[in-house]
Order: C-alpha cells, then sequence, then structure tokens
C-alpha cells in the first residue's frame, strides 16, 4: 500500500513539473539568418567600390632577366680553402759556447773481472744446492744425497755433482763441495741443510 501511494505521489510532481515547464517557459529565440539561401550577388557588388582589382597590364610585361650566374642550391658545398701558411720564424741568435770550466779528469771505475765474476756465479749455483742424507754401505762405500732446485742427485767422494761440482769431503753431517772451474767451496750441513 505504501508503495502505490509513493508511486502515486511520483507521477503527480511528475506531471505538475512538465505542465510548469510547457506554461511558463519560453522557447528557444529565433534571429534572423545573416545569410540568406540562394544565388550571391557578385554582380551587383562588382559596380561599387570593389576592393579586388585584377591589373593585367603586368601580365603583358616581360619578366625580368635571369642573373647571369645561376646558384645551385643542391649542389655539393666546395671545400675549404687551405689555411695560410704559417710565418717563417726568424732563427734566434746562436750565442757563444760557454768557456768550459776545468774539470779533473774522471774517475776510473774498474768493475770486476771476468775471474770475480765467474767466482760469484760459482758461489751462487754452490748456494743452491742442500744436502739431504747420507749412506755408507758398510764396504767403505760412502754416497750422499744433494738437490738442487728440482732435482736430486746421488754422488761419492771425489765424484761430481750436476757435472759441475766436486765432492771433496763426505761424512754424516759434514759435506764440502766445490766447483771444478774456479774452485770456489762449500761446506754443507745435513742437520741443518744450510750452506757455510
Amino acid at each position: 500500500m505504501d508503495q502505490k501511494k509513493l508511486l502515486i505521489g511520483l507521477l503527480v510532481f511528475w506531471g505538475a513539473l512538465l505542465s510548469y515547464r510547457a506554461l511558463f517557459s519560453e522557447g528557444p529565440q529565433r534571429a534572423p539568418l545573416k545569410y540568406v539561401k540562394g544565388a550571391v550577388q557578385t554582380a551587383a557588388k562588382a559596380g561599387r567600390n570593389s576592393p579586388i582589382k585584377i591589373q593585367t597590364e603586368l601580365l603583358s610585361q616581360e619578366p625580368p632577366p635571369l642573373p647571369a650566374e645561376v646558384k645551385n642550391i643542391f649542389a655539393p658545398i666546395p671545400p675549404p680553402k687551405p689555411p695560410a701558411p704559417p710565418r717563417a720564424v726568424a732563427p734566434r741568435p746562436v750565442p757563444p759556447p760557454p768557456a768550459e770550466p776545468m774539470l779533473p779528469p774522471p774517475p776510473v771505475i774498474t768493475g770486476p773481472t771476468p775471474e770475480e765474476l765467474a767466482l760469484a756465479r760459482a758461489r751462487a749455483d754452490l748456494a743452491e744446492i742442500r744436502y739431504l742424507g747420507f749412506l755408507d754401505r758398510g764396504n767403505g762405500k760412502q754416497e750422499g744425497f744433494f738437490s738442487r732446485r728440482q732435482e736430486t742427485v746421488i754422488g761419492e767422494r771425489g765424484g761430481l755433482l750436476f757435472s759441475r761440482f766436486l765432492i771433496r769431503e763426505l761424512s754424516s753431517s759434514v759435506a764440502v763441495l766445490a766447483d771444478k772451474d774456479t774452485q770456489a767451496e762449500v761446506t754443507l750441513q745435513l742437520s741443518e741443510g744450510r750452506n757455510q
């Protein structure tokens, strides 16, 4: 029931609103057209002061002559001119040579002799050798184990090590080696493996 009353009230409200608008509102305002449909009246206006004038006398004139040199705007640009050569620089006057001071003669430096160099090289090579062990075979033959860098060899008294060093003395604790060319000598101890 309440819905019917609500629906009737809503219809009455809309009806009143539409009738008020129809009765009291004005229609759209109308204005006269600025341009009337139909043919354009250009002939009538042509007799009056027309702003457009065609000057036909300009058509009978000859065009101005073309310039003597025609520039092609699509032509490649010419390379730039090379720069001017630099100006020659005047040579400076040569100053007189300075007076030579009296210096004492340079001292004569004497380097090591070839024998001294060979001796130093032999000592450096002997310093690389290590005495690793001792073996007594019991029949009077004693052998020692030696190494230099990554190479290990076995030698006996009076023999050569690394084709260059002579074993002069060999015991269970000490080995004495000498270079066969320079006679440089080194004593190796077994316990410490250090050269003397």
